[in-house]
């Protein structure tokens, strides 16, 4: 009878302490999948924005002929 208000304390914790592996699994499918994504490094070749980027993309296409590609690229200033 004495220990009666013990063992209300001792569930509780006990329930908490079951939540502790569940978290840790879960904190740890997440770090696992941050880890596994691949990540966009956004790469580029070095002084390329994306104006000229995308106008040697339209030139490679077909999309413009090569005096088109050369008069945007001097305005672009690539």
């Amino acid at each position: 009878m004495m220990w009666g208000w013990c063992d209300g304390a001792v569930g509780v914790w006990g329930w908490l302490w079951s939540l502790v592996p569940i978290a840790l699994l879960i904190a740890l499918m997440v770090w696992i999948v941050s880890v596994l994504r691949p990540r966009e490094t956004g790469a580029r070749p070095p002084g390329e924005d994306s104006a000229v980027r995308i106008l040697r993309e339209r030139f490679a296409r077909g999309e413009i002929n090569r005096e088109e590609f050369e008069s945007r690229r001097r305005e672009l200033g690539g």
